[in-house]
């Protein structure tokens, strides 16, 4: 799944953005993205982030960024809580 936007309404969002809209719903709730690894050569390293709600982990994600590895790991969090 390589989209980083989630349709809603008239706007596009990014995972990380809602995800932090769901959290918030929920006072003293708090999210915290934690760099796992990094591999591969400079030019093509490979960034694997995990995404934590008070502590637990909701997903993980891979990306050439952090920011796009962080985006995949929301994503797999906001599919957790719908399936809550």
């Amino acid at each position: 799944a390589e989209v980083t936007e989630v349709e809603s309404g008239q706007r596009r969002k990014d995972y990380k953005t809602v995800l932090r809209e769901v959290i918030q719903r929920h006072p003293g709730q708090r999210i915290v993205y934690e760099l796992l690894a990094a591999t591969g050569p400079d030019h093509a390293k490979v960034f694997q982030v995990a995404v934590r709600v008070n502590g637990l982990a909701y997903g993980t994600g891979k990306g050439r960024t952090k920011k796009e590895a962080e985006q995949h790991a929301a994503g797999e969090a906001l599919k957790k809580f719908q399936e809550r």
